[in-house]
């Protein structure tokens, strides 16, 4: 059974890069450019992982707060979180997985493993 992955990623090129990466592998990819929607798709059971950008547009959550929302409708949901901007990695929960951008396809791929693996 193919696993499913929420991509939270407001540059197109990226999530469009993760994506076709993944599907590659076998993964069903489930994308978007902010929050909406996101929680949801959780609520109605699917998702085996959230990746989501620390950094989303003005108005809308961060990646860190939807996080919160996401593992509050669906305890225990492992999350990857990416950033280009390493200032703002002081405010990651301890303990979580973080990938710099630009993310080589094979680190992706490596902890996107290990992520599901739990």
């Amino acid at each position: 059974m193919a696993r499913h992955i929420v991509i939270v990623e407001d540059d197109l090129t990226l999530r469009y890069a993760y994506a076709k990466l993944l599907e590659s592998q076998g993964y069903v990819v489930h994308q978007f450019a902010d929050y909406r929607g996101v929680t949801e798709l959780f609520d109605g059971g699917m998702g085996d992982l959230l990746i989501t950008d620390i950094v989303l547009p003005t108005g809308t959550p961060h990646g860190i707060s939807l996080a919160a929302m996401v593992q509050l409708h669906r305890p225990g949901i492992p999350v990857l979180f990416t950033t280009g901007y390493p200032d703002y990695l002081e405010h990651v929960p301890p303990g979580a997985t973080v990938l710099i951008k630009p993310v080589p396809d094979d680190v992706l791929l490596a902890t996107v493993a290990s992520c599901l693996k739990g």
